[in-house]
């Protein structure tokens, strides 16, 4: 049995009305029966920071014309099936 796996899973979190520029992002997500899993926070490229070991393997970005926050994960794993959360910091 053959089974393709994708060489990029992607996500789009649109923000509504919080602004994209000013917000510091989160994604989460969470394997069926577990708990969640912080992945990373994100505010620009110079600041982010990475659940450890996860950093070569995604790209983040925030489409600020739209209102967007986007996450890809390269040369995805069975181990990234999940249910994946996009979330704002209180701050």
């Amino acid at each position: 049995e053959v089974h393709l796996v994708p060489q990029t899973l992607s996500w789009q979190s649109a923000l509504g009305l919080i602004s994209a520029a000013t917000a510091w992002m989160h994604w989460v997500r969470q394997v069926p029966g577990k708990g969640l899993e912080w992945l990373l926070m994100y505010y620009s490229s110079s600041n982010e920071y990475f659940a450890p070991g996860i950093e070569d393997r995604v790209t983040v970005t925030k489409d600020l014309s739209n209102n967007i926050f986007d996450l890809t994960i390269k040369s995805p794993r069975v181990d990234d099936t999940a249910i994946y959360y996009c979330a704002r910091d209180s701050q």
